[in-house]
């Protein structure tokens, strides 16, 4: 059953990078907060 790995193997892809995007907001945010309210529209 290839097709279950190769559909295994994109899903444990998209969710480190989906892991990896919550960290570097995370620590983004905690850098600083000037990025995060710019990109807000007010």
């Amino acid at each position: 059953m290839p097709d279950v790995v190769e559909f295994h193997k994109s899903m444990a892809l998209a969710y480190s990078y989906a892991i990896l995007g919550k960290v570097m907001t995370k620590s983004a945010a905690a850098t600083s907060n000037d990025g995060l309210d710019g990109a807000k529209p007010s």
